[in-house]
């Protein structure tokens, strides 16, 4: 990333980076709204994670696309640099409670009907072309992958409200474990599509004031009773705080 440098200074946070056109960010730690350590596949082999922010720096400027708090910490040391530059903790050690087990269920639903409209011509070009055999094997191999990405996906899917603070984790082969102070909260939405309402099922999508990639955060599939019980939470939270002008 052209020789990234984070400084924490007493105006708060320094961020420069760039190969041929250098930028430069500075922003306040409480002006962040939320914070997101990501890893993909080749990432986590190597024992790298990235952080990334969203914050309110202002409008909605090329600068604001500079959201990277480290894009690549060790994950020994992802802890020790949000607690350094943020005083904030890593998230890696809340304790998540997992969505309804139904979310699998509705995956594998999508995945039937995705299958309905692109596996099935698929499989009808495979089997005038090379043999009949194929469409068995196609479809097994198609939800074949898709129970396997279910199952990870639920099982990756969780989301804590401890210590002032909402933490959601997300994602199969990116993982994304991203937390926000619950006096940044701006919008809570609990939202359900037909299919569930028929089980039951809301998702929870929380809002903050801040611009970048993940200025939101979204939880699916909870059961719609504790979706709707953490929304009074956030709100109740939310309200509670008290805005200070200064200077």
């Amino acid at each position: 990333l052209g020789g990234f440098e984070l400084v924490k200074t007493d105006r708060g946070l320094t961020i420069d980076m760039g190969i041929l056109s250098r930028r430069h960010l500075e922003v306040h730690p409480d002006r962040i709204q939320t914070v997101t350590v990501g890893s993909g596949p080749i990432a986590r082999r190597t024992g790298l994670h990235h952080i990334v922010f969203s914050a309110a720096v202002g409008k909605v400027a090329p600068q604001n696309r500079i959201a990277h708090l480290g894009p690549a910490v060790r994950t020994a040391d992802v802890a020790d640099v949000m607690r350094r530059a943020l005083d904030l903790e890593s998230g890696f050690e809340a304790p998540l409670e997992s969505v309804s087990p139904l979310t699998t269920r509705r995956f594998l639903v999508r995945a039937t009907i995705a299958f309905v409209l692109i596996g099935v011509p698929l499989s009808v070009v495979a089997a005038v072309a090379a043999h009949p055999i194929v469409v068995p094997l196609i479809a097994a191999a198609w939800f074949g992958a898709a129970v396997m990405w279910a199952r990870a996906r639920y099982r990756r899917l969780g989301v804590a409200l401890t210590d002032g603070r909402l933490v959601a984790r997300s994602g199969v082969l990116v993982h994304h474990l991203t937390q926000l102070s619950l006096v940044n909260v701006q919008d809570v939405v609990v939202r359900s599509s037909f299919f569930q309402r028929r089980l039951g099922l809301s998702d929870l999508v929380v809002s903050t004031g801040g611009a970048g990639p993940s200025h939101f955060v979204r939880i699916p599939d909870l059961p719609a009773p504790r979706a709707q019980e953490m929304a009074e939470q956030l709100g109740n939270e939310a309200a509670a705080s008290r805005w200070e002008l200064i200077g």
